[in-house]
């Protein structure tokens, strides 16, 4: 396998549909009230133009794990990822480091929406830069574990800081261990991505490791997109 893989989509390719919208919005698909139809048409027609969807995944070998203090080691970086995303990863023979964005474009015309007193909009825009990142996210993991297992090995579920009380600052690390600016996106002093709409974190890779379906029982993420999808 090679160290460092990148990806760049069209919005087109992530095959986003307005009942994804519907059901983060708290909506069953069809039932959505009016006028959100009409805002959802208009935030798609926008959408087809963002042209900075990327992401990019590295690989690291220089992994050691800590059975007492339940920490992760990468590039001799100490990690303190806690119990359950120990548990996932334990068995990993190398960690993959990730980072994904939807681009800047989504999050300043949201914010820019929302300043403007247009409020719906601006919270439908919000919502599209959330589901277009980890649309995106979701396509680079399944590449990625294309890649991996033709190599002979598997992956976990990704995880990052702030999930299943790794702590969130950690992100300080995670991004110490990568490239400047890679991807496009950068960390701000307290651990804010940006561009917003980006994610960031790790998945273990190794011939012992397993990847689980759904995990919402795992993680204490409140604010997930995706919490309890099933």
């Amino acid at each position: 396998m090679n160290s460092i893989y990148t990806y760049k989509f069209s919005f087109e390719e992530l095959s986003v549909s307005s009942s994804q919208l519907e059901k983060v919005m708290g909506y069953d698909p069809g039932s959505i009230p009016e006028p959100f139809n009409d805002i959802i048409s208009k935030v798609f027609i926008r959408a087809n133009s963002f042209d900075a969807i990327n992401g990019g995944i590295i690989i690291f070998e220089n992994i050691s794990f800590e059975t007492i203090n339940k920490t992760l080691k990468i590039n001799n970086v100490l990690f303190d990822i806690k119990n359950t995303v120990y548990q996932q990863l334990k068995k990993s023979q190398q960690i993959a480091v990730y980072v994904c964005t939807a681009g800047l474009e989504i999050g300043e015309w949201s914010r820019e929406l929302m300043a403007d007193g247009d409020l719906m909009k601006g919270y439908v825009a919000d919502v599209m830069g959330s589901i277009i990142v980890e649309t995106t996210m979701d396509k680079m993991q399944k590449l990625f574990e294309n890649v991996v297992n033709e190599a002979g090995f598997k992956i976990t579920n990704r995880y990052s800081p702030g999930n299943c009380r790794w702590k969130f600052e950690d992100q300080h690390k995670l991004f110490s261990i990568i490239p400047n600016n890679f991807c496009g996106i950068t960390l701000s002093d307290n651990a804010l991505m940006n561009p917003i709409k980006s994610v960031s974190g790790v998945i273990g890779i190794g011939k012992q490791v397993k990847f689980n379906p759904y995990t919402c029982e795992l993680c204490d993420l409140k604010t997930c997109l995706y919490r309890n999808r099933k």
